[in-house]
């Protein structure tokens, strides 16, 4: 179950029912759903999930508070060291109101309300922002586009007017639109607020729950990025921030957002409709590259096993994506809606995981040599790490590392540095904190040093005929 690239798994229904409170789920008549969601996250962990991700945009804190608390209790229970990602809402602008006379017509006139509240019809609806103060007339010329519900709705402009705050637009196709739908404009530099009350109340209760992760929705610019670590200057604990690239303006100040956060995540959903869709796996790489440059988390988001929401089976191009990303040392790879809303979360992440461990076996080998200074440990036990990444073997192995060291955390990111050709398992006290976000870093926590196979065995079903192993202890 161990491998170099993390995997993330997004939250929902599919995981964890329609729980959104303790009273709920310790309600003795919903004794065997509980009991279902419990087996869910178990077996989620245990088949390689490393960071589960709470999408802010659905639900109440509420129902997020529970989540994050059960999964940390049931890893706890497990003694498998799990971490919690949040990722915000973020600005965006949504439809309305609409009636159910709402079919748009091919190459009919739509007219779209950016101040005045209307109920939504077949040739007319309003449009908001989680402010209420953003005017999207302000960003929108004529012959741009406007995208709704992931594209499935065209709209272009062709008449402006700003005394009114309308937009007149024709319909590129027809489509049944309903309310809350999302938009985007993909020809138009956004004018939105950054920071909504709901965003700020997400962030901060973060910070709360000490959630390592805080994914931020729709950044475009530094001075966005800035507002966030204004709003975290005085906190107590300052989550590691990890930049969306979701927007055209995104990529023109990337470098720039990459110096900045502390890693990024590339999310190709809404980027493929803010771009030209052929551009991304151009932007991908340049994206993956930069972020290896300046040392920073990079995360491949969206569609990586889109088709295991509805099948058991991954497409053949989903698998080459996985491949790709692997084989391209990214940090992570994201499970969005086949673990939220699957028909079954725990084989996408089987899947994921049996691609992942493929591609990280089949990497070409790296001739590892240690400087005289570099990786303080004790000269015979750099000679032993160094003789197992040498050793040829049709097996996978782990390095198995007791940290008793007082300096534990320096040690894990000194050997982190090296891209050994096996996988990592630390073993630490529940006292140790470590970041889950690095390549490798697969952490159990034990009271007690695992010096044997049999030791690992009372935590994890592992195939050990197809294992080779070294303990070490440091």
């Amino acid at each position: 179950m161990f491998s170099k690239t993390r995997i993330i798994a997004t939250v929902g229904p599919a995981t964890t029912k329609l729980f959104s409170n303790w009273l709920e789920f310790n309600d003795l008549n919903n004794i065997n759903d509980a009991q279902q969601v419990c087996i869910n996250i178990k077996d989620l962990i245990l088949s390689g999930v490393n960071i589960f991700r709470m999408n802010l945009s659905h639900g109440d804190q509420k129902i997020h508070l529970f989540r994050t608390q059960l999964i940390k209790k049931i890893a706890d229970e497990l003694k498998i060291k799990v971490e919690i990602l949040f990722d915000t809402k973020g600005p965006e602008i949504r439809v309305c109101e609409m009636s159910d006379n709402n079919f748009i017509i091919k190459n009919s006139e739509v007219i779209i309300h950016c101040k005045e509240k209307v109920l939504g019809s077949f040739n007319e609806f309003s449009v908001t922002d989680a402010t209420g103060q953003y005017n999207m007339i302000s960003d929108v010329k004529i012959n741009h586009r406007i995208l709704i519900d992931d594209g499935k709705l065209i709209l272009i402009v062709k008449k402006i007017d700003f005394l009114k705050n309308i937009i007149y637009t024709t319909a590129k196709n027809s489509y049944s639109l309903k309310k809350n739908k999302r938009l985007n404009l993909p020809d138009a530099n956004y004018s939105l607020p950054f920071l909504s009350k709901k965003d700020i109340d997400d962030i901060n209760l973060a910070v709360k729950l000490k959630i390592p992760y805080l994914a931020l929705s729709f950044i475009s610019n530094i001075k966005q990025i800035n507002e966030v670590k204004k709003l975290l200057k005085k906190s107590s604990f300052i989550p590691k921030l990890i930049a969306k690239i979701e927007t055209q303006e995104a990529i023109d100040n990337l470098e720039e957002i990459i110096k900045n956060t502390d890693g990024i995540m590339v999310a190709r959903g809404d980027l493929g409709l803010e771009v030209p869709f052929y551009k991304i796996p151009i932007y991908q790489n340049k994206i993956v590259e930069l972020c290896h440059k300046y040392n920073k988390y990079c995360i491949i988001a969206t569609q990586m096993l889109d088709s295991l929401e509805r099948n058991i089976i991954p497409t053949r191009a989903e698998v080459t994506d996985v491949y790709y990303a692997v084989k391209q040392k990214v940090n992570a790879t994201m499970l969005s809606g086949e673990t939220a809303a699957g028909i079954d979360p725990i084989n996408a992440v089987q899947v994921m995981k049996s691609i992942i461990l493929e591609t990280e076996n089949n990497n070409i080998e790296n001739e590892i040599t240690f400087k005289k200074n570099e990786l303080l440990i004790p000269k015979e036990v750099k000679l032993k790490i160094l003789s197992f990444h040498k050793l040829k073997i049709n097996k996978h192995k782990l390095l198995v590392v007791n940290l008793i060291s007082k300096n534990s955390k320096h040690l894990v990111y000194d050997i982190l540095k090296y891209d050994f050709n096996f996988n990592i398992l630390f073993v630490i006290d529940k006292n140790q904190e470590h970041d889950l976000l690095l390549k490798n870093a697969n952490f159990i926590i034990s009271e007690n040093k695992m010096l044997k196979q049999e030791d690992l065995l009372k935590s994890f079903n592992i195939d050990f005929n197809n294992h080779e192993f070294l303990f070490i202890s440091i």
